[in-house]
């Protein structure tokens, strides 16, 4: 009951509250120091051949090896934990430590595994390559189609994975129907959420069974650190930490300290984020030279109320097509001043990048241009700068490529 009480209390703190008090609460108890230490020690003494064997048994809580735990660690893992309304965070070295880690967790040899068409470069090629060479086999759907999702459910299916958003696509995947059928089969779902943050969306409480994110993007927030976290059940983040001890993807304590800071602006990075981000949306969608714009802020993108139904916003991440070939998309980048040529997203400042030659290049042509990569997409990561001046860059550019080629728009 006492337990119970606590965590009712608990749920009454926002998640900026949550995101910079609510820890482990381990404050220094010898200096009084505000912020959880870096524990930059790879072991831990115990004060007994007994108290040794309870910590390696599991039954005590207290820490032996950088490996197995770190102060450091759980104290952003308990506070990702409480953001994200699960009971437990494990934080591992890179977000595709996460994915694999995951993965590997949840499936083995004979197994099947239903994934969305449209994922990370990165876990597309997991996916695509490494899962087959291990005996697993991978069925591609369109995971917004439950009928295409329910054709390819097998006896041996084990794991539904997706990323809404999708990633660069935009495209959404209603959750509920995805939960409802993976329930109905005992087929465990899990979702990368790295585009929206706990603060814009909570899979976990739509009965997802796991949630996973890049760390790196909005949840630190500043591009210094490469990390990943998987949230879900006690139970399933504790074989995820065996896993990972298997795997020895762990996260350093310094990483962890520079992340733990991350969050404690993550909702009102997030807010600045939004803001800006539908400033520059509403722009490219007015300019000439613009194709198209993939954003799900706006009332009449054919996805948007599904994305308002399991979002609490609509982020900063957009897609849009220059007018043009190849050429012109990638001279447009080339001539941008503040705005940075670089992956990654989700961080202070905006990025842009052509998904075709960097983080999907890794990708089939064919899959690629299945999945809406065309030569021409460029991906927006809008950061907080003055919106101002982001608009003055993005002028620039289109006024130079229209000068460059001499374009009559």
């Amino acid at each position: 009951m006492e337990d119970e009480d606590k965590h009712a209390i608990e749920q009454v703190y926002g998640p900026q509250t949550i995101a910079i008090h609510k820890g482990t609460e381990g404050k220094d108890s010898v200096y009084g120091a505000v912020n959880v230490p870096i524990y930059a020690s790879s072991t831990f003494a115990y004060p007994s051949v007994q108290e040794g064997a309870l910590r390696f048994s599991g039954e005590s809580d207290g820490f032996v090896y950088g490996r197995l735990g770190n102060p450091t660690l759980r104290d952003v893992e308990t506070r990702l934990a409480k953001l994200e309304h699960a009971e437990a965070s494990l934080l591992l070295a890179s977000g595709m430590a996460a994915v694999a880690t995951f993965v590997f967790t949840v499936v083995k040899a004979g197994d099947h595994v239903i994934a969305d068409k449209t994922l990370y470069g990165g876990t597309h090629s997991l996916f695509t390559h490494k899962l087959p060479e291990l005996g697993i086999e991978v069925s591609f759907v369109d995971a917004s189609n439950i009928d295409e999702v329910k054709a390819v459910i097998q006896d041996n299916t084990k794991l539904i994975y997706f990323e809404t958003p999708t990633n660069p696509t935009l495209r959404i995947v209603p959750i509920d129907p995805i939960v409802e059928i993976a329930r109905e089969h005992d087929i465990f779902t899990a979702v990368d959420s790295t585009f929206m943050s706990p603060i814009l969306m909570r899979p976990l409480d739509m009965g997802v069974d796991a949630v996973i994110h890049s760390a790196t993007k909005y949840l630190n927030g500043h591009s210094d650190v490469i990390a990943g976290v998987i949230s879900g059940s006690e139970e399933f983040i504790g074989e995820c930490r065996m896993t990972s001890v298997h795997y020895g993807g762990i996260l350093g304590p310094f990483e962890a300290y520079l992340l733990g800071r991350g969050l404690k602006t993550l909702r009102i990075r997030m807010q600045e984020h939004e803001k800006n981000g539908k400033i520059i949306a509403e722009y490219l969608q007015k300019h000439d030279m613009v194709k198209s714009v993939n954003y799900l802020g706006f009332t009449n993108h054919p996805q948007h109320q599904i994305a308002a139904s399991q979002q609490e916003g609509f982020g900063s991440m957009m897609t849009f097509e220059v007018k043009g070939d190849l050429q012109t998309a990638s001279k447009f980048v080339d001539a941008l001043d503040i705005i940075t040529r670089a992956v990654s997203l989700g961080g202070v400042e905006t990025l842009i990048s052509h998904p075709a030659s960097t983080t999907h290049s890794i990708v089939e042509e064919e899959d690629r241009i299945k999945a809406g990569i065309s030569d021409t997409l460029i991906r927006l990561s809008v950061g907080i700068e003055e919106v101002d001046d982001l608009i003055a860059d993005l002028d620039q550019a289109f006024e130079s490529i229209k000068q460059m080629e001499k374009i009559t728009v």
